[in-house]
């Protein structure tokens, strides 16, 4: 893991769901071809290696690519140093893989595809929704997904609308114990590979027929098999399933969780956890040649491991930083300085590691994060730019037929800083100048620095392009489709609420405005949830990377609680 950044805009290209509820609108226009644009430039030359260039396939060698819970994600959010995930890179995997595999590349899904939330199906959003779901089944199609299956994230919009986009598309879902065979040329392979799926335990009898008699054939046929179980349910239910249908390979966690977790083994299944929104890949050796009958497949995670080891190691490595750099020079700051060297000393040695496959039958776990620098694919990248020049048009045309409801009668509506300035300068101008400069990547995964800030978090959508997206917008202005708030992106610009500002914090103002200052009809304290609305996962490296303390610091001082950031600073200076 990449040392934990501070950075306060909640995102700044293009974060595609952050958190919202629905708006009031009538029924959009029929959705129309989004106007030509010119072809992009081509992607940059990758600068990462490829993760696949000591590839050894054989025959009875498989190499699984599974994802699970990308949640309609097309392309990495840019708040943090080294966004990861987007369908570009993610389909110059695919076929970087298949490059060094041929045929022997399986690629499969665990659903939770389509959409962020059970909230996504708003009539304002759909223009923009529609676009963006297209994007990604088409890229997923070409990439040559083999197999899905439905997750509650997918019917947001209605099974029928899932549906007809997987079948538009060609992408085939095992649902409720359905079973598929995805192996295209099993001569040349030399073993089939049947994915079979499970929404729920209802569903175990017949996957577990479907699965014995996938079994049973290889028997009669000679021609190994590997069974791959999609879950629609978290680890706990994918161990539950693999306990329940005799005789699995290979199970995917389809609610995956933030970050890819250990492969662990139930019942002989090994049990993969890919982490959501594509940000990683999970790589799955499955080699069968000299297999025993059914016999479990051994597990070598050796690789998943050294990489998990180096991740704690860099949190580690970053937490001295911070230490190193806060100490007085002395004993205590010797011993941290030789910690760091010992932590550094074993990651270099852990980063040179080679491991050479196993001889015997088995199932080699990694996970591959899709980081800046990586390929790209041409193809998907055009097609994301000529969505991201879209964003406006689109948005613009499902916002013409919102209606934004009415305040109700003692609603608290949003005012603006342009009214908190008339009592709060102090503050207000605390705010515009508290700004910091943050590490980051470009595009080609070079580094840089840039300021980072809740003044000029509409600012930073502006310089991209995205002010428009309102996928972006509502972690970058203040009340954005919430009651009082505005409910376009045009709208935000009209009231007056661009940018992080005091009433994303402290809530709605005009009770505390129209009281003359009551400062008990404002929220003042700000908890800590209030701010993971915007601060979290992919707008955040990790959810353990948002320290809210720390975060506090960044926003508090002379004017704007200059009494809580020196009790933080305090508390700080006497904590162990």
């Amino acid at each position: 893991m990449t040392a934990p950044l501070i950075v306060f805009v909640a995102a700044t290209t293009a974060s595609l769901g952050c958190a919202k509820p629905t708006t009031t609108t009538t029924s959009p226009p029929l959705m129309e071809t989004a106007k030509t644009t010119p072809p992009p430039p081509p992607p940059p030359a990758p600068s990462v290696p490829s993760p696949f260039e000591n590839a050894s396939p054989s025959k009875q060698h498989v190499l699984l690519l599974a994802t699970a819970s990308i949640q309609g994600y097309v392309e990495p959010c840019g708040c943090t140093g080294d966004p990861l995930g987007g369908v570009a890179r993610l389909s110059a995997l695919v076929k970087d893989a298949r490059a060094a595999y041929g045929e022997n590349v399986v690629f499969v899904d665990g659903g939770d595809t389509l959409y962020e939330k059970p909230t996504d199906n708003a009539a304002v959003d759909a223009c923009q929704a529609e676009a963006r779901t297209t994007l990604l089944a088409s890229s997923l199609a070409a990439a040559g997904l083999a197999a899905t299956i439905r997750g509650p994230l997918d019917d947001v919009r209605g099974k029928d609308a899932r549906d007809a986009l997987l079948q538009k598309h060609g992408i085939k879902s095992v649902d409720d114990g359905a079973a598929i065979d995805v192996v295209r040329d099993i001569d040349k392979v030399g073993v089939r590979v049947v994915v079979v799926g499970v929404n729920d335990d209802a569903d175990y009898g017949k996957a577990g027929s479907a699965v014995a008699a996938a079994r049973a054939e290889s028997d009669a046929s000679g021609v190994p098999v590997v069974v791959v179980l999609l879950v629609q349910g978290d680890a706990a239910a994918a161990r539950a399933a693999a306990r329940a249908i005799n005789a699995v390979d290979v199970v995917v966690v389809g609610k995956a969780q933030e970050a890819p977790s250990p492969a662990i083994v139930e019942d002989g299944a090994v049990i993969i956890q890919p982490g959501w929104q594509a940000q990683h890949v999970a790589a799955i050796d499955v080699v069968v040649k000299g297999r025993a009958g059914q016999a479990p497949l051994a597990l070598d995670d050796r690789q998943a491991l050294a990489e998990a080891r180096i991740k704690l190691l860099d949190t580690r490595i970053a937490e001295i930083d911070k230490l190193l750099a806060a100490s007085p020079d002395g004993q205590t700051k010797d011993f941290q300085a030789q910690r760091r060297t010992r932590f550094f000393d074993e990651r270099a040695a852990l980063l040179t590691t080679s491991y050479a496959p196993l001889s015997t039958p088995h199932i080699a776990v990694r996970s591959i994060p899709l980081r800046r620098g990586m390929a790209e694919d041409a193809a998907a990248a055009a097609g994301l730019a000529a969505y991201e020049a879209a964003i406006p048009d689109l948005v613009t045309r499902c916002e013409s037929t919102a209606v934004c409801p009415e305040s109700a009668p003692g609603e608290r509506r949003y005012m603006g800083v342009r009214t908190c300035v008339a009592c709060h300068a102090a503050a207000v101008n605390f705010w515009k100048t508290a700004l910091v400069d943050v590490k980051g990547t470009d595009k080609n995964g070079v580094e840089n620095i840039h300021p980072s800030g809740h003044a000029i978090a509409w600012d930073t959508l502006v310089h991209v392009g995205r002010d428009k997206d309102r996928s972006c917008v509502g972690c970058h202005s203040a009340g954005f489709d919430v009651a009082g708030g505005a409910c376009t992106t045009t709208d935000i610009v009209k009231r007056g609420l661009e940018g992080v500002q005091c009433e994303s914090c402290h809530g709605a103002g005009s009770a505390h405005v129209a009281g003359g200052g009551d400062k008990a009809l404002i929220q003042r304290g700000v908890p800590e949830a209030t701010c993971r609305g915007c601060h979290l996962p992919p707008h955040i490296q990790t959810t353990a990377s948002f320290v809210y303390n720390e975060r506090l610091l960044k926003v508090l001082g002379v004017g704007h609680g200059e009494a809580a950031a020196k009790a933080i600073k305090a508390q700080k200076e006497i904590a162990p």
